[in-house]
Parts: C-alpha cells; structure tokens; sequence
C-alpha cells in the first residue's frame, strides 16, 4: 500500500518532536534525588551544575525549574550513567577473562603433547 507524501511530517518537525519528547523525559527527579541534591552543599552543587550539559540546564532555567529539581535531575543522570558504565565494564571483563582462558588453554594442552 502506498502511502502520499501529504501524509508525512517534514524533517524539521519530527526533530523538533523527538527534542520535547527527550526533554519531557527528564523534567522531574525522583523524591530521593531531590533530596539528596537539597543536602548538597554550595561547592558541590557548583560541580554538579558544571558538569551538566548546557542544553539541559538553560532549557530547564527557562521552563522555570526550581535549583534543587534541576540538581536533582543532574544526580540521576549521572547515576543512570554510571550505572550504564559500570555495566559495559563488566561485559569487558567478562569477555576478557573469556579471551584469557582461550589464550592459556591451547598453550596448556601444546604443553601435554610435547612432554
């Protein structure tokens, strides 16, 4: 079945959807991140803030986001981040212990057949 052109959205609004969804996404934090990010002292909040993306935080400044919600957001993504970080490690690890015991395996058994 053919579908008309007519129907289709032009490039530029399909982004500009997936921008909103994207943003959606992240405008509120989780009760236990908002109040870990309200204990946060002055320097450690400006830490946080710095290593936020830009795009984030002025779009979150704009919509009107209270300090606390926006520091509360930057804790849970790096959370979300670390813990994405911390699973590709394993799979590393995982793999190169695999590599290793393929690697040791022929050597042990070349080793049997020579004695």
């Amino acid at each position: 079945m053919f579908i008309k052109p007519q129907y289709f959205l032009p490039i530029h609004e399909v982004l500009n959807c997936q921008r909103e969804r994207a943003i959606v996404k992240v405008k509120s934090c989780k009760a236990d991140y908002l109040s870990k990010a309200q204990n946060l002292s002055m320097k450690k909040a400006e830490r946080l803030m710095s290593r936020m993306s830009f795009k984030l935080q002025s779009q979150l400044i704009k919509d009107g986001t209270p300090v606390d919600e926006i520091l509360g957001i930057q804790l849970e993504i790096e959370d979300e981040q670390l813990t994405a970080w911390r699973e590709m490690i394993a799979l590393i690890r995982k793999d190169d212990l695999l590599l290793q015991k393929l690697v040791k395996s022929p050597e042990s058994s070349a080793q049997g057949l020579a004695s």
